[in-house]
């Protein structure tokens, strides 16, 4: 179908002959033009992707080019944490892609009467899969190197599935939201929206080649119904939302079609300018249109500052479909002559970023991530932007010089593609599911060997770990950690450095804690929906309560410093110091106690504290309150333990912030590196072993514990003040 040619003296469109005549036109129009005085927004050139076909040439606008590189560096600015507002960069991205992606296949139908599929295929593969493989690789040696076990796992899911072109729905079905909860850095968190970019580029041209075979005598009819598909599209997000699906829309392929689709149809009205020679070389600036423009572009940076996280109603209550059309309508008014606006996205430096936008948009989460993890404080905001902006401009301006280019514009067989893109894929998946962690770092002995010198604690006393008895089951206790990310970390910690020691297993979650809130806001403004606490935090009770049953739990250690936030509960904000809080925690400390005594072998539990500052909550006299609350409990409760991870990660010397080979504790001063975890890993052994019972209890009976004093025990840590 798509061979056939079109009927010549039937088509809307001018003939070849026509186009020629008017190129040679504007060619003589630019050649009389005076020197300095070029008012055109246009720049013909022969482009190796632009169509298919013999000594074809396509107009390049480059203000929209402009228009796209402000909008990568918009997002850069937005995934450095300087604010949460400017969400819409994303949005931007999707609409350009639909306007190049629908102008150069219209372009083509006009001039060959044909749109050949394999030949546009083969153009987005070209462009899409060497920087896609490439960043994909890259990133998950470097999480292998660098990164936690559960990092290397996630890691590794996000690449097959970003290979597979489904990293967004891979996303959603494991339960994951756009963004974490402390707005810690995901490396390949940008997955999601390339993903369904490509799902776009895979059902588009098809769906287009049947709407201009329908279309094609009327022209108008084609972006008649390419705004009724708009609007059908826009209709989608506002029909889904029920309040707490935000990650599900935010994600979702039909619920981001919208923008793809308006960008669609600003290029076919962009095409009919083209057909009828609007997009020329202007005579003089146009008022109307450089303030229409500049509306519009105020209104797009409007929305974005409006915007305080991805989870506000008015996103998906019609939001996205506003946006789109804002920036449709935008891109398509820059395209035509007199636009000043247009004149000022023809700034080079914009314009060459909108170019290498695709490689930006691929590498800047890693080049974030690696300095946050390499850093060992909390680099983020002006301090992540100003040195990570610069450092992703540079990288990607190398990959896109030396490497993606030359692999675009170069000329491929048709054998020759397939037989290197299936082999850069099977590499993708191979790296995927094989590439073991490349940490090195100090095994169990080796850390518990540190304690016992007293390596870098500042005591000459050794202290050995001790070794913890059976558990329950008869072998190597069990230990089910609940509450928050920090909670999720010394799992980790354990199952990597202690496995023959301990069976660790965890069922917190990143954000949460045992509060049940509706909301909860951090020390930065970050701010965690109801949404997502319903989804991620509310089930804890039934998954403890699940674990617990099968009686082969020894201890349940609970570390819920994400409730020192402030949360909101029942319409009221709460904190620590609050009675209201107070009343709220005993409740539901209650209840966890309450379901882990319901275990038949009666586990131990044990509480932690929390040290008095961090990015999270920086508020120490809340902290203060907080931790009284956890020992409150602890030296009332005859069967609960305190874990005073204060005391450890801070002593009077002052805050651990190194190992005692010079690594860093922590990646952003709370959450544990790697070598973090293998240096807390015998201070947590010999906590836990502190609160064994004297003899392992067993199904069946109850074994009440008393509480002894908390130990003090030395790390393989420096400390700084």
């Amino acid at each position: 179908m798509t061979d056939q040619p079109t009927a010549p003296e039937q088509a809307p469109f001018p003939t070849r002959r026509s186009l020629r005549l008017a190129e040679q036109q504007l060619q003589a129009a630019r050649a009389s033009a005076p020197a300095g005085r070029s008012a055109s927004t246009v720049r013909s050139s022969p482009s190796p992707s632009s169509a298919s076909g013999p000594a074809m040439r396509s107009a390049r606008f480059t203000a929209v080019d402009g228009f796209r590189g402000l909008a990568i560096l918009s997002v850069l600015f937005y995934h450095s944490g300087v604010t949460s507002h400017g969400l819409f960069g994303v949005d931007v991205f999707f609409v350009v892609s639909g306007f190049f992606v629908t102008l150069l296949a219209l372009r083509e139908l006009r001039k060959t009467g044909r749109l050949r599929l394999g030949a546009f295929f083969g153009r987005r593969a070209r462009r899409i899969l060497p920087g896609v493989v490439l960043a994909l690789i890259v990133t998950v040696a470097l999480v292998a190197r660098f990164g936690t076990d559960a990092e290397l796992g996630r890691a590794r899911r996000t690449a097959i599935a970003g290979m597979l072109q489904v990293a967004n729905w891979e996303q959603l079905a494991a339960n994951q939201s756009y963004w974490d909860a402390l707005g810690a850095i995901n490396p390949l968190g940008q997955m999601w929206s390339l993903s369904i970019t490509e799902q776009f580029y895979l059902v588009w041209p098809v769906l287009l080649l049947v709407l201009w075979l329908i279309t094609r005598r009327r022209p108008a009819w084609l972006i008649t119904t390419l705004i009724l598909l708009t609007v059908a599209a826009g209709a989608v997000a506002p029909l889904l939302f029920d309040g707490t699906n935000s990650d599900r829309l935010y994600l979702g392929t039909d619920s981001r079609a919208v923008a793809f689709i308006a960008g669609a149809a600003a290029a076919s009205v962009v095409a009919g300018w083209e057909a009828r020679g609007r997009v020329q070389v202007a005579r003089r600036p146009g008022a109307w249109l450089t303030l229409t423009s500049a509306a519009l572009f105020a209104l797009l940076v409007l929305a974005s500052v409006a915007v305080t996280s991805y989870h506000d109603a008015w996103i998906y209550q019609g939001g996205l479909a506003g946006v789109a059309v804002i920036a449709a309508v935008l891109t398509a008014s820059l395209c035509l002559p007199g636009n000043l606006l247009a004149k000022a996205f023809h700034n080079r430096f914009f314009v060459e970023v909108g170019k290498m936008s695709y490689v930006l948009f691929l590498f800047h989460l890693p080049v974030y991530w690696i300095l946050q993890r390499l850093s060992g404080a909390a680099i983020h905001g002006w301090a992540m932007f100003g040195i990570g902006a610069p450092v992703t401009l540079l990288l990607s301006w190398l990959v896109h010089r030396f490497i993606t280019e030359p692999i675009r514009v170069r000329p491929w067989s048709r054998a020759g593609g397939i037989i290197t893109a299936v082999v850069a894929c099977a590499a993708v998946v191979a790296t995927g599911l094989y590439l073991p962690s490349l940490q090195s770092l100090p095994s169990t002995a080796e850390a518990a060997a540190m304690l016992s010198s007293g390596s870098g604690s500042g005591s000459s006393t050794p202290t050995p770990v001790p070794t913890l008895k059976p558990g329950v089951a008869g072998a190597a206790p069990r230990a089910l950690f609940v509450g928050d990310s920090l909670a999720v970390d010394w799992s980790s910690a354990l199952t990597a450095n202690a496995p023959q020691a301990i069976g660790a297993e965890s069922i917190a979650y990143g954000g949460c804690g045992i509060l049940d809130s509706d909301e909860a806001v951090t020390a930065t403004g970050w701010t965690q929906s109801k949404a997502d606490n319903k989804r991620a935090c509310w089930p804890w009770q039934a998954n403890l309560r699940v674990r617990v049953a099968k009686n082969n739990v020894d201890f349940v250690v609970v570390h819920n410093g994400w409730d020192a936030t402030k949360q909101l509960v029942e319409g009221q904000w709460l904190r620590p110091c609050d009675s209201a809080w107070k009343q709220r925690y005993t409740e539901k400390i209650g209840a966890l106690l309450s379901i882990v005594r319901s275990a038949k072998n009666h586990p131990t539990v044990l509480l932690a504290t929390d040290q008095l500052s961090s990015v999270v909550v920086d508020d120490k006299r809340q902290m203060r309150c907080f931790n009284n609350a956890i020992r409150e409990t602890a030296e009332h409760e005859p069967d609960v333990q305190l874990l005073d991870y204060n005391a450890y990660i801070c002593p009077k010397s002052g805050c651990r912030t190194k190992t005692a080979d010079g690594q860093a504790m922590t990646s952003d001063g709370l959450h544990l590196t790697p070598a973090g975890g293998a240096a807390i890993t015998p201070w947590l052994l010999t906590e836990l072993a502190a609160a064994q019972p004297s003899a392992p209890a067993q199904p069946g009976t109850s074994t009440p514990t008393s509480t002894p004093a908390p130990t003090s025990t030395p790390a393989p840590a420096t400390a700084s003040s």
